[in-house]
C-alpha cells in the first residue's frame, strides 16, 4: 500500500493538475495515487482520464481507475486465514482421543512431545496452499485486465507524426513558432523575384532617357528666351504651307541692333487661325537670344509643336516619377530579406538518429539525435529526448529528414 502523502504534498499536487506540462501532470497522478478511495480524487482521476489532452496521462489515469476497481484489500483477507490456521495449530488435534489406545506410558510420552513438533508444519504447509491460490486468481485476472488494456489501446486512434511542411517537430507544440518562421523564410525567397521589378526600373530608365533626351533640346531655348531674350521689331517675309497635313510656317526678318547690323532670317510654325490672319511685310514683334540671334520666336503666335512637347513632358514626368517609386521600393525589399536572414532563428537541420523505446510506465520515449551547421560554418551534433506517446504506432523519422533548430549562438541552440 502507498502511503497517504502530507497536506503540502497533495495542495502541491493539486495545482500541479492544472500545469501545461505532462509530466508534471503525471507526477501530481502518482502522489495522489493513496487517495484513490476518496471520491473526490476518484473524480478528478476520471476526469483526467477522459478530458486530459495527453495520451499518456490518460492512459496512467486510466491503470489508476483499474486498480481502484481491483479487489485490491486481499492482503487483509490472507490475513484471518491465517489467524484461524495458527489458532487450529495452537488447538488440541483431533489426534489425541487416538493417543490414549497404546498401553505403555513410554510410548505416550514420546507421542505427546512430538504432537506439537509434527503440529507446526502442517499449518504453515496449509497456509501456503490456501495462499497460492488466491495469487494465481488475482495473477490470471491482472493478465486479462492487462490484455483488454492493450487491445483498448491498439483499437484507439492514433493521431499521425506532428510535422510541419517537411520538417519533423520532436515538440508538437512548436508548430506555430515553425509555421511563421518558413513563411517569413518563404517571403525572403519570394523577394528574390525583386530582380522582375529591377528589370522594369531598368527598361523604364531607357524610355525615360529617351523622352527626356528629345524634350531637353526644346525645353532648354524656351527657357533661355524667356529668362535672357531681347524684343525687336521683325518683318513677315513670307508665309508657307508644307506637307500634306498643311503645316503653316511664318518666315520674318530681324535686325539685332538696329538698321546697321546684319539681318537674321528665320521662320516659325503656325496655326491655320494665325496663318490666316498674317500677311507679308506685316511688323511683329519677336524675342531672340542676344548671344545667339539666330534663336527667336514669334510673341503672341503659338507653335502647335508646342503641344506635343507639353504632353511628352507630361508622360515623361509621370514616368519619372513611377521610376523613382520603384527604385526606393526595390532598394526597401532588397534589404529587409537581407535583415530578416540576418535576425533568423530557425535553421535548418537533419535526423541522425531517431529510436523509441518504452519506460517502465508505458511511456513512449523517443532520442532524437540531429545535426545541422551554424552560421559560423560549425557542423554542430547533438540529441535530445522527449515523450511522444501519439508515435508509438507511428513510422519514426529515418536519417536525413530536415528538423527545425532554434538557434541563437553555437552554445545556446534548441531543437523544435
Amino acid at each position: 500500500m502507498s502511503e497517504t502523502p502530507d497536506p503540502t504534498a497533495i495542495l502541491r499536487s493539486l495545482h500541479l493538475l492544472r500545469s501545461a506540462d505532462p509530466a508534471e501532470r503525471k507526477q501530481a497522478i502518482a502522489v495522489l495515487r493513496g487517495l484513490k478511495a476518496d471520491p473526490r480524487i476518484h473524480q478528478v482521476f476520471e476526469y483526467l482520464c477522459q478530458k486530459d489532452p495527453d495520451a499518456g496521462v490518460r492512459d496512467l489515469a486510466q491503470r489508476i481507475l483499474h486498480e481502484q476497481a481491483a479487489p485490491a484489500p486481499q492482503p487483509a483477507q490472507a490475513a484471518p486465514e491465517a489467524v484461524t490456521l495458527t489458532e487450529t495449530a495452537a488447538a488440541p488435534p483431533p489426534e489425541p482421543p487416538t493417543e490414549p489406545t497404546p498401553a505403555p506410558a513410554a510410548a505416550a510420552a514420546p507421542a505427546v512431545t512430538e504432537t506439537p513438533a509434527a503440529a507446526a508444519p502442517v499449518p504453515k504447509t496449509k497456509r501456503r496452499k490456501k495462499k497460492s491460490a488466491p495469487s494465481s486468481r488475482q495473477t490470471r485476472r491482472s493478465q486479462a485486465k492487462a490484455a483488454r488494456a492493450s487491445a483498448k489501446k491498439s483499437a484507439r486512434p492514433r493521431p499521425p507524426v506532428q510535422r510541419q511542411g517537411n520538417y519533423f517537430l520532436l515538440n508538437p507544440a512548436n508548430a506555430a513558432f515553425v509555421a511563421k518562421e518558413m513563411h517569413r523564410l518563404a517571403e525572403t525567397r519570394r523577394s528574390k523575384s525583386g530582380r522582375s521589378t529591377f528589370s522594369v526600373i531598368a527598361v523604364l530608365l531607357v524610355v525615360v532617357g529617351v523622352l527626356w533626351g528629345l524634350l531637353l533640346p526644346r525645353w532648354l531655348p524656351w527657357y533661355q528666351l524667356r529668362q535672357d531674350g531681347v524684343s525687336v521689331q521683325a518683318t513677315i517675309t513670307d508665309l508657307l504651307v508644307r506637307g500634306g497635313d498643311s503645316r503653316y510656317y511664318a518666315v520674318y526678318s530681324f535686325a539685332p541692333g538696329g538698321d546697321d547690323t546684319p539681318t537674321y532670317t528665320d521662320e516659325q510654325r503656325i496655326t491655320q487661325t494665325d496663318f490666316e490672319g498674317l500677311h507679308k511685310q506685316q511688323t511683329i514683334t519677336v524675342t531672340f537670344l542676344p548671344d545667339s540671334p539666330d534663336i527667336s520666336y514669334l510673341e503672341g503666335y503659338s507653335d502647335p509643336g508646342d503641344l506635343s512637347r507639353n504632353w511628352l513632358s507630361v508622360i515623361a514626368v509621370t514616368l519619372t516619377a513611377l521610376l523613382l517609386v520603384l527604385l526606393v521600393a526595390g532598394l526597401l525589399q532588397r534589404r529587409q530579406p537581407r535583415a530578416a536572414a540576418r535576425a533568423t532563428h530557425l535553421i535548418k537541420g537533419e535526423v541522425v538518429t531517431c529510436p523509441g523505446t518504452l519506460d517502465d510506465d508505458g511511456d513512449y520515449n523517443v532520442k532524437l539525435r540531429y545535426r545541422f551547421r551554424s552560421p559560423s560554418g560549425r557542423m554542430m551534433v547533438n540529441q535530445s529526448s522527449r515523450i511522444r506517446n501519439d508515435l508509438k504506432n507511428a513510422a519514426l523519422p529515418q536519417p536525413g529528414t530536415p528538423v527545425a533548430i532554434y538557434y541563437r549562438n553555437d552554445q545556446s541552440y534548441q531543437v523544435l
